[in-house]
C-alpha cells in the first residue's frame, strides 16, 4: 500500500516528494500534496531505520513546510498514527499542534 501511495506522489504533476539521500542511498522521504484551498497536507513521510536520530525527519519536514510556503499555503497538515510516538514527537518539536484524535478503520480486500 505505500509503495503505490509513493509511486503515485512520484507522479503527481502538482504535489512533490522530497528526499534526503546519504552516498546515494535514500535515507528519509516525504511526501507534499497539492496546495488546496491555502493548506498544505502531507501524506507519507519515513526516514530509514539505520538513519534515525540524525534530524533527517526534521529536515524534510522544513523542506516540505518551505515547499508549501512557495506555493501559497498558509498552514500545513499532517496525519499519523497514534501509537507512533515518534513521529508525533518529531511534528510538535518543528511546531506543529494536535488538532484532532479520530479513529480510522480499514477493510482490505
Amino acid at each position: 500500500m505505500y509503495a503505490e501511495w509513493v509511486r503515485k506522489s512520484c507522479e503527481s504533476k502538482e504535489g512533490a516528494v522530497l528526499v534526503v539521500e546519504n552516498d546515494g542511498i535514500v535515507a528519509g522521504f516525504i511526501t507534499c500534496d497539492p496546495v488546496v484551498g491555502g493548506r498544505g497536507s502531507i501524506g507519507l513521510c519515513g526516514v530509514h531505520k539505520d538513519a534515525r536520530g540524525q534530524g533527517i525527519g526534521s529536515q524534510l519536514l522544513q523542506a516540505a513546510v518551505d515547499w508549501f510556503a512557495r506555493r501559497g499555503a498558509t498552514s500545513v497538515e499532517v496525519a499519523t498514527q497514534g501509537r507512533n510516538v515518534l513521529a508525533q514527537q518529531m511534528y510538535q518539536r518543528c511546531g506543529f499542534l494536535t488538532c484532532s484524535l479520530k479513529l480510522w478503520y480499514h477493510w482490505w480486500l
